[in-house]
């Protein structure tokens, strides 16, 4: 069965990305290249012959890990360039690469980060990818290391950043389960919301058009502040803490309404929105 170039495209860059680290194991190598052979003809990812003959005998008493560790030195260039060509002349999954990196640069996160969300959003749109994930995870310890491998980033950056208390966590973009043993998927520790993630493989002309996708429009409301006489103290309030959060930046704040069903506070926060200059959107 063969595969899109897109995939065949992801799975190379993804490797090569892998083979590329000077740190990675001969168990892992030994991993990776029997897994690729398995599938090169699928792929068209084909190894060099002579490497072949020795990853055929993997499980046969002739098979030698040194054997193995010469005829992959021996060849590794040859593979490097292999895979580099291919992740090149194949076409990027877009429209999600572009709207993941206008998502990532919209948050304000770390460059890694656009790497790390389409790792996941990929593992969950095409089958080698998910296979090699699984396969990459089996040899290279904790999630976060693979991930770290297959993005081409730093273990500790990457670490730091999926950490339940890290940037890209704490942004929404990404959601974490503490339980899973795998990158994504059912069983996996990583997920994009569904909002978000079927909104992905659409065409945007800007962020704004996307943020409509999954938010809709913004709340307005029919009120005004007068409206809320009232409760002028915590109205007023309200307003100028909005307002200072948007002249000086700040990235998030939290404000609790409390009041019997009914009590007007949802309109509320329309109406402090609106004076304070703000689009305000519901977040289900």
């Amino acid at each position: 069965m063969s595969v899109s170039d897109i995939e065949r495209g992801l799975v190379a860059r993804y490797i090569y990305r892998i083979l590329e680290r000077e740190e990675i194991t001969l168990r892992a190598i030994r991993h990776i290249l029997g897994w690729l052979k398995e599938r090169s003809v699928a792929l068209n990812l084909p190894l060099p012959k002579p490497l072949v003959k020795v990853i055929g005998n993997m499980y046969t008493p002739k098979f030698s890990s040194d054997k193995l560790l010469h005829s992959y030195q021996e060849h590794r260039e040859e593979i490097l360039e292999m895979l580099d060509r291919a992740a090149r002349e194949t076409v990027p999954p877009e429209p999600m690469l572009t709207n993941v990196k206008m998502l990532t640069k919209e948050l304000d996160l770390p460059d890694a980060a656009w790497k790390i969300a389409c790792l996941i959003a990929c593992y969950n749109r095409y089958e080698y990818v998910e296979y090699l994930c699984d396969a990459v995870v089996e040899v290279a310890g904790p999630v976060a290391r693979a991930m770290a491998l297959m993005t081409g980033e730093n273990n500790r950056t990457v670490e730091q950043l999926m950490s339940p208390l890290g940037e890209v966590i704490a942004s929404g973009l990404v959601q974490v389960r503490e339980d899973g043993e795998q990158i994504s998927g059912l069983s996996g520790r990583y997920g994009i919301p569904w909002r978000v993630d079927l909104c992905l493989d659409q065409h945007y002309e800007s962020f704004q058009e996307l943020r409509q996708a999954f938010l809709g429009k913004p709340c307005v409301s029919g009120l005004k502040t007068d409206d809320y006489n009232h409760v002028a103290t915590d109205r007023d309030m309200m307003i100028n803490l909005l307002r200072g959060v948007l002249n000086r930046k700040v990235t998030g704040i939290n404000i609790l309404l409390y009041g019997p069903p009914g009590s007007g506070k949802t309109e509320l926060t329309k109406v402090a929105a609106q004076a304070a200059s703000m689009a305000l959107y519901s977040a289900g």
